[in-house]
């Protein structure tokens, strides 16, 4: 019974602490079973909520309000970016060896810094307003080569200015997509990618007290598969202000390197010359510095649940001592 009550109350420490009174010499059955059946209510109210229930929580009108509006929303970037890039595609006919490009490779990148630069002094606004919206629509759809937009940012805007507009960039476009995978795609993409996402929401149920932390250590290890991350979060349950927070921070290393680097983009060849192996390393250190808070935070954990299985043992020990002194005395 001492071992049964110790593992219950470790288990819901704060949630199923309760009070016990020496008078009551007959109630150790009823104390015993008081931290079950809270350890059991505490434990249903802490389980994550099941994926497919998630999306059932809104009402229909809302539902329908929410897409429309997103829809509306991703209707008119497009349009604003097909109308920024023919706009931008005349004014470079008058311009020899100039034109306008979506980068893949570090030649387009490069090709497509030179055509904006000539454009920057005639139509600074303009220009700024495509690469934003191209850098908004290629994180919102998950396509690949925002690499290359950073590149772009640093040889275009310089580091001072480049590299915040990329890290707001990042996390807009990458809360577009949070948004657009809870609305549209829902318990369709939790089905088709449901053994990728089942280890990311284990990992996340496991650390809910440091969710925040280790949300900005995923984004800043290298190779992180971070369109897998804006996709599934939603579906995992993670909060929008965490994650638009912790892509902004976390993936701030990866914009302050990508974006300083571009600044040298007429020198660079291939992407290998950005990310070496001591780069690489750097990253690392500073994604490790982000578990830092989560050891403090589970070093705290365990002196607590000690603390509680000492004090819950003892209050458990005077109960066994006051009901035996109490049948003494009867006797």
């Amino acid at each position: 019974l001492t071992a049964k009550l110790t593992a219950t109350t470790v288990m819901t420490r704060s949630q199923s602490r309760y009070q016990v009174h020496p008078s009551a010499t007959n109630s150790s059955s009823s104390t015993l079973s008081s931290p079950s059946s809270s350890s059991s209510s505490s434990l249903t109210s802490c389980t994550a909520q099941p994926t497919s229930s998630r999306f059932q929580t809104l009402s229909k009108p809302v539902l329908y309000l929410r897409i429309a509006l997103l829809t509306a929303g991703l209707a008119m970037l497009l349009g604003g970016l097909y109308a920024q890039y023919a706009e931008l595609s005349t004014a470079c006919n008058s311009h020899a060896h100039c034109q306008i490009v979506i980068p893949y490779t570090i030649q387009q990148a490069r090709s497509l810094w030179l055509s904006l630069e000539l454009l920057l002094s005639l139509h600074p606004w303009l220009v700024v307003s495509f690469f934003a919206s191209l850098y908004i629509v290629k994180q919102a759809l998950s396509i690949p080569g925002s690499v290359f937009l950073n590149l772009l940012a640093g040889a275009l805007f310089g580091l001072p200015l480049g590299f915040p507009l990329c890290c707001v960039l990042t996390a807009v476009g990458a809360s577009l997509c949070y948004l657009l995978s809870a609305t549209f795609l829902g318990s369709l993409v939790h089905s088709i990618f449901a053994k990728r996402i089942e280890p990311i929401e284990d990992t996340l149920n496991a650390n809910k007290d440091t969710l925040f932390f280790y949300l900005c250590f995923a984004r800043c290890v290298p190779f992180t598969p971070n369109w897998l991350l804006n996709i599934a979060s939603p579906l995992v349950g993670i909060p929008f202000s965490y994650f638009f927070f912790s892509v902004m921070i976390g993936l701030a290393p990866y914009c302050f390197v990508t974006v300083q680097a571009g600044t040298l983009l007429s020198q660079l060849e291939s992407t290998s010359d950005i990310f070496s192996v001591d780069l690489l390393a750097r990253l690392f250190s500073i994604a490790v510095c982000m578990l830092i808070p989560i050891a403090l935070k589970r070093v705290m954990r365990n002196r607590e649940a000690e603390a509680l299985a000492t004090t819950t043992q003892q209050q458990h020990h005077n109960i066994i001592t006051q009901n035996r002194n109490s049948n003494t005395k009867n006797k």
